[in-house]
């Protein structure tokens, strides 16, 4: 149940896998925290190729695009 696609997408491949098992899943969205994830250089953006953080978004936005395709070829049932 581990994801194996794309950090890009991890945890809606997770929701996806565990959905598919458990034919359910709760996600709590009452409770989230102020974060501005598309404005530093740190995290998850280090992960993408780039040498501006500019170049960095555009790489995630790519990467979090073709994640989101295969993972709809993983799971056509589901989406």
């Amino acid at each position: 149940l581990l994801p194996c696609v794309s950090d890009a997408l991890e945890d809606a491949e997770r929701s996806l896998r565990f959905f598919k098992q458990d034919k359910i899943v709760l996600r709590y969205r009452m409770y989230t925290g102020i974060t501005k994830c598309f404005q530093f250089e740190e995290g998850l953006q280090k992960l993408f190729a780039g040498t501006t953080l500019q170049e960095r978004k555009e790489a995630r936005k790519a990467a979090e695009r073709e994640a989101a395709e295969r993972l709809r070829r993983l799971f056509p049932e589901l989406l």
